[in-house]
């Protein structure tokens, strides 16, 4: 006869933590679940149920959290430098309009091409 370990809760979710999560995910409710382990013999509270399942998907996590660590460095790079744009700067003054203009003036003016460069 071969020397069999006894078979222990945490293990029996690790097994299946991904039929668990797929029956999770199609609306069965956690309290169902532990009823069913509760059939098969483990007797287990919903909060500890909770712990295990927590404990079993934080073990599953590893081989992704390597993914996720070389995704962290390359967001940690610094970004490259864009060089400065020139700006001409001038001492005069701002003009002070010293009149208010008439409509046909503005209208005059808006119709005009304006310059942008020189702006």
């Amino acid at each position: 006869m071969k020397n069999q370990r006894p078979i222990t809760l945490s293990g029996v979710i690790r097994k299946r933590l991904p039929q668990i999560e797929a029956r999770m995910y199609e609306g069965v409710k956690q309290r169902v679940i532990v009823d069913e382990l509760a059939a098969e013999g483990f007797t287990v509270t919903i909060r500890d149920f909770r712990v295990l399942l927590h404990r079993a998907r934080k073990a599953k996590k590893p081989t992704s959290q390597i993914d996720n660590s070389v995704v962290n460095t390359e967001l940690k790079k610094e970004p490259e430098k864009q060089p400065e744009k020139q700006i001409e700067k001038t001492s005069e003054k701002p003009k002070q309009v010293s009149k208010v203009m008439s409509k046909q003036e503005l209208q005059d003016m808006l119709n005009s091409d304006i310059d942008l460069d020189a702006l």
